[in-house]
């Protein structure tokens, strides 16, 4: 199994961040290549939503089951679809597999 690690010093606190990254809802507002969020299911430390993604003509949806620990931590698990990060090598992650954010303040 691939694994990516990734850092990413920012200047927002991680409360901030935290919350930017939990407001699946209005991610069609700032992510250009999401179209649409469908949210099924929103408790405080959990939520299932499908996004329709896309860039040019390439589209695709993805339904999510989030877990949250508010503040500091979510745990995304592929229910359908498929997601490919890219950087220096492509990872693709199939149905059932697990992303994660980790977020903490740094100093």
């Amino acid at each position: 199994m691939g694994v990516i690690h990734k850092t990413a010093i920012v200047p927002y606190r991680a409360g901030q961040m935290y919350t930017l990254v939990n407001d699946v809802g209005a991610y069609p507002a700032f992510m250009p290549w999401c179209s649409r969020v469908v949210l099924h299911e929103q408790a405080a430390e959990r939520l299932i939503a499908t996004l329709a993604l896309g860039l040019g003509k390439i589209k695709q949806q993805v339904t999510t089951e989030n877990t949250m620990q508010p503040g500091r931590r979510i745990d995304i698990r592929l229910l359908d679809g498929s997601v490919c990060l890219t950087g220096r090598s492509v990872l693709c992650k199939g149905v059932g597999r697990l992303m994660a954010w980790k977020i903490h303040t740094v100093g």
